[in-house]
């Protein structure tokens, strides 16, 4: 049968990652957050009414809502979360990007290189490759 290997959800949809690497997503699909693009992915986020995901190649895809509209960074990437309407990625040099809402300053991360990273309502944090936490925008 179908197994799930990864599991997450946004405001009113949920998304997971199956055996194969394809992925599924549930809920509320009036903005097209639940309609994901084919192929494989490696993560993948859900916002307010939008989804994103992390290819196995390093690219990023957005899907559903305002998010679709705006442009992802382009770059190979390891890691990806989602906030509320933001998202951040790690990059595989390390460096954050992040893009979307930067209403409380959530989308503007600091320098430096990454091994963690979580976007949640307005703020971000990440966790430095010193192992030393941070984070940035309003509070959580």
């Amino acid at each position: 049968g179908m197994h799930y290997r990864q599991l997450s959800r946004g405001s009113f949809h949920g998304c997971g990652i199956v055996n194969d690497g394809s992925a599924r997503c549930w809920g509320y699909s009036g903005t097209g957050a639940t309609t994901v693009p084919g192929g494989s992915w490696l993560a993948i986020g859900e916002g307010d009414q939008f989804s994103c995901g992390l290819r196995p190649n390093g690219n990023l895809v957005c899907w559903g809502g305002a998010m679709a509209a705006t442009p992802v960074p382009a770059g190979g990437f390891k890691a990806l979360s989602v906030g509320e309407e933001h998202a951040c990625a790690i990059r595989d040099s390390g460096e954050l990007a992040c893009w979307g809402s930067n209403a409380h300053g959530q989308a503007t991360p600091p320098a430096g290189r990454f091994v963690h990273v979580s976007a949640s309502y307005t703020q971000t944090c990440a966790v430095r490759d010193d192992g030393s936490r941070t984070c940035w925008g309003g509070t959580p």
